[in-house]
């Protein structure tokens, strides 16, 4: 009977890391971020900030659309339904789209919202550079055609942003069933957006759902 040959100690190495990484990172990381953040909140309480009637920045809201004609109202009655009590004006850059959401938003488009109609199609990011280059104003949210903002939305995340080492903020993205409207989401989701919050606490959230997020337009660095 033939026998196995005997594996490199470096070998064997190499095989437990590969086991244990995956580990860590779903096992190991997020019981540790998460219990710290709990007793972070024990012993010191949570610093959660408060938007006061002069903290009311102007705010952008920058998405990019690609052959989008089937959301384009829900996207500007989403808009028109925030109710933050500062100025907001909406940027939308239609990505080189070949339906009609770039002719739906120009001719519905009214004060405080612009579009920019790009002949070429390049992509999500070159969009968003070129629209964060006209944006002026302080606060930027950025969020997609096909999600729908909850009217205190803007409200929500700016009020992060009366502690000045805050660059980024993210917000919370919940889906829903087309017909019902009910909540669909899954497990891992809700995992992810414990360990966010638990990230949060520290100061250290690693990423942010491209479907609501707000930045510092002084911290944007063109993709």
């Amino acid at each position: 009977m033939p026998t196995l040959p005997e594996c490199h100690p470096w070998l064997i190495l190499m095989v437990w890391l590969g086991l244990a990484l995956p580990l860590y990172s779903y096992l190991v990381f997020p019981a540790c971020i998460i219990m710290s953040a709990a007793l972070k909140g024990r012993l010191f309480g949570s610093a959660g900030a408060s938007l006061k009637v002069s903290d009311t920045p102007d705010v952008a809201v920058v998405v990019a659309a690609y052959n989008e004609e089937r959301d384009v109202e829900s996207l500007l009655a989403s808009f028109r339904n925030l109710s933050y009590p500062g100025r907001l004006r909406l940027y939308v850059g239609s990505d080189g789209s070949t339906d009609h959401t770039a002719e739906l938003l120009g001719r519905s488009v009214v004060e405080y919202e612009r579009v920019f109609a790009y002949p070429i199609n390049r992509g999500k990011a070159a969009v968003l550079n070129d629209l964060l280059a006209v944006v002026e104003e302080p606060l930027v949210v950025l969020t997609d055609a096909n999600t729908r903002l909850a009217p205190d939305a803007v409200t929500a995340l700016v009020r992060h942003f009366v502690d000045e080492a805050v660059g980024a903020v993210c917000g919370e993205v919940l889906f829903t069933e087309v017909n019902g409207g009910d909540n669909a989401d899954g497990t891992y989701w809700r995992f992810e957006q414990m360990i966010k919050r638990a990230e949060a606490a520290f100061g250290t959230l690693l990423g942010a759902n491209g479907a609501i997020y707000a930045i510092r337009r002084r911290c944007f660095t063109p993709i």
